[in-house]
């Protein structure tokens, strides 16, 4: 039995570490790239504030939970202070929530590991896009979730789920509300699908089944409540309460408010979603017909298989909820939908076929597996293959051309700016890559919105407590050394008349344009050394 055992950690251990060699080699492109995201670098930021003694909020400000910034220091803690830390960190996340997807296929069956095996791979390749190259919240989260509903689901059949259990799901989501208040959707479906089970299980019980549920609720609950009362308590012993508050809850509730719910856009979010993976969505709108229909899986798959259902659909309302229907919102409910698809996938083109082994029939076998691998490869490896030769392509111009920071334009700028400034010079991006202020060292921030949707984008709505045109005022009464702005505004924010003509107006008077890179003007302070 020991033997059998270390048999089965050393196998595991090999296909996580295939995993993550397999998803280093998917996102080779984002060691080359010093910027993948604004949220990214706005998030690098916070973490680089914290590991100099700053209290998030107070110094730089951002609007999520201070989760991602911890995680973050500590990757650069653990890897070193450098963007690459991050995009490690990404790697090894997105490998974590791979291997559990993969040990999640042995909910179905325990001795066939296709369902996890291809679920892995479509997470592995599906989340390179929807911003998810970068190190982006929904990617970093997805492990600790992921991880809880693997625990909620392995449960033995006929057995109610043990209290130790039940407090480490409920500890897993409070991490994970940690970096996304919306993952309260996910904590949602994780009570259905208790409330569900101990329903199955206790039927004509009706007292027993209440006190049960009750009692798992508030197992549950103690882990996020405990997380909670912690970060308070932490924010207030340091005298920081109200900053973390206002950004916490005040700002997201009128970030929330005040968006108005669009039919247009959730339409065209989803039309986006369906077109770019069909294989997957494809595959979640035949399920309701295949549970019906179907005669090929137990009771209990079925059954597995409606908690996989739960869990992608308010994973889904979660990331409609703030109305906003940006990409990367999708990768949360993106590991339920892996799941969901490859073991329908699975059970349609792959069933199991039972042989004589006297006789030699190959003949339906080989040809649903033949079209399986079709199938996978026309509409999922392209993606990949995709992402890899961007990757290959800075690699070749790099290394063998001998062309530096090709295809890094923020990095091309910094590198710039670090030749002319002084050692505590003030520098302000207004509408391109935040990530400059870290890139050029030495460098002082002008304002603590470094974001600049906080500033420009007019459907924002103000909800940092902030007027833009006041900050703007205080920005450049700090005399910035160097004003970095795109010389055509940016589209996104091309109606905010009010903003450029009164930034436009600081340049004409104070500040020559000395540079040009790739449509992003470096505009120097006039008469200084």
């Amino acid at each position: 039995m020991r033997l059998s055992s270390i048999k089965k950690a050393n196998k595991n251990l090999v296909i996580f570490i295939a995993f993550l060699f397999g998803v280093a080699f998917l996102r080779t492109l984002s060691f080359f790239k010093s910027s993948l995201d604004w949220d990214e670098s706005v998030y690098f930021l916070m973490s680089c504030s914290i590991l100099e003694g700053q209290i998030p909020y107070t110094m730089l400000w951002d609007h999520k939970p201070p989760g991602i910034y911890i995680l973050f220091s500590l990757a650069q803690i653990l890897f070193g202070k450098s963007i690459f830390s991050i995009r490690l960190i990404a790697c090894i996340a997105v490998s974590i929530t791979c291997y559990l997807l993969y040990l999640m296929g042995e909910i179905f069956d325990k001795n066939d590991t296709k369902v996890g095996l291809f679920a892995a791979i479509f997470y592995a390749v599906m989340s390179l896009y929807n911003g998810g190259l970068a190190s982006n919240i929904e990617i970093m989260l997805a492990p600790f979730v992921t991880l809880a509903f693997y625990l909620l689901l392995k449960n033995r059949e006929g057995v109610e789920i043990k209290s130790l259990r039940l407090l480490l799901i409920g500890l897993l989501h409070g991490i994970a509300l940690q970096f996304k208040y919306v993952v309260i959707f996910d904590f949602v479906a994780i009570l259905i699908i208790v409330g569900l089970d101990l329903y199955l299980k206790n039927r004509g019980n009706i007292k027993p089944f209440m006190l049960k549920l009750l009692r798992s609720y508030i197992i549950l609950l103690v882990g996020p409540v405990l997380l909670f009362v912690v970060v308070f308590l932490y924010f207030l012993l340091n005298r920081h309460f109200n900053e973390y508050f206002y950004a916490n809850f005040t700002a997201n509730l009128i970030y929330s408010k005040e968006t108005v719910f669009s039919l247009i856009k959730i339409l065209l979010a989803l039309k986006n979603q369906v077109t770019s993976f069909f294989i997957l969505w494809g595959c979640l709108m035949f399920t309701p017909f295949y549970l019906v229909l179907s005669k090929k899986s137990s009771k209990e798959e079925k059954i597995k298989l409606v908690y996989l259902l739960i869990w992608f659909l308010l994973g889904f309302l979660g990331a409609c909820f703030t109305k906003r229907f940006y990409g990367h919102y999708f990768l949360e409910p993106l590991p339920p939908l892996t799941l969901i698809s490859s073991y329908v996938i699975i059970k349609v083109l792959y069933p199991k076929i039972k042989l004589n082994t006297n006789v030699y029939s190959p003949s339906s076998y080989n040809y649903k597996y033949l079209i399986l691998v079709i199938f996978l490869i026309g509409s999922l490896l392209w993606k990949a293959f995709y992402r890899i030769g961007e990757g290959v392509e800075l690699i070749y111009y790099r290394y063998i051309k001998g062309m530096d920071n090709c295809g890094d334009t923020p990095a091309v700028i910094s590198d710039y700016l670090q030749e002319q400034i002084k050692k505590g010079d003030y520098i302000y991006v207004a509408d391109y890559e935040p990530i400059i202020y870290y890139l050029v060292k030495g460098v002082k921030i002008p304002t603590k919105y470094v974001l600049p949707v906080w500033l420009l984008d007019k459907n924002s709505f103000n909800f940092p407590g902030i007027e833009a045109l006041v900050e703007l005022d205080s920005i450049m009464k700090a005399k910035p050394a160097y004003v970095i702005k795109q010389i055509n505004r940016n589209e996104e924010f091309k109606d905010n008349q009010l903003f450029y003509n009164k930034l436009e107006d600081y340049l004409k008077k104070d500040y020559l344009l000395e540079k040009t890179v790739e449509g992003v003007g470096v505009y120097k302070l006039k008469n200084i050394k």
